[in-house]
């Protein structure tokens, strides 16, 4: 994390820097989906929704870094919380549930540490066979990482 900019003693969130939330809370919104409320160091306050992080260590009154993925132009700021097992930019071995061909597209399913399952597209004649396949961390969207197979 580098130093955050200071404008009249308050922190200027820029997009793909990482800074300290604290979860203040949970709640169900109108579109009956469950929230994190999160306070910035501002103490401004940013909704997360939960579903895409229930496998993650998030609790009530705790502390969690999260990288502003995007800020758009109506000034809504998008969060991604730090994963707890993995880190961009790191090598790690995924393990591989299924290995299907679907037309042009030949799809692996595979998982995470936490559970979490997801399925890949590989490239039109890709083959791949085995129990694990060793990925490059590229970026996380919702709790999903976008990976390179190495």
């Amino acid at each position: 994390m580098t130093k955050p900019i200071l404008h009249e003693d308050k922190i200027h969130l820029q997009e793909g820097f990482a800074y300290e939330f604290m979860i203040l809370d949970k709640v169900m919104l109108q579109d009956h989906k469950e929230y994190f409320i999160l306070s910035d160091p501002n103490r401004m306050k940013h909704f997360l929704e939960a579903s895409p992080y229930a496998n993650y260590p998030m609790a009530k009154m705790s502390r969690i870094s999260c990288l502003v993925s995007k800020i758009n132009c109506t000034g809504r700021i998008f969060l991604e919380p730090e994963h707890p097992k993995y880190k961009i930019g790191e090598i790690y071995q995924f393990q591989v549930f299924s290995n299907d061909s679907q037309g042009n597209l030949d799809e692996i399913e595979i998982g995470d540490l936490l559970g979490s399952r997801w399925v890949l597209k590989l490239d039109h004649g890709q083959k791949y066979s085995g129990t694990t396949i060793k990925c490059l961390i590229i970026s996380f969207k919702k709790g999903i990482p976008e990976i390179k197979i190495l």
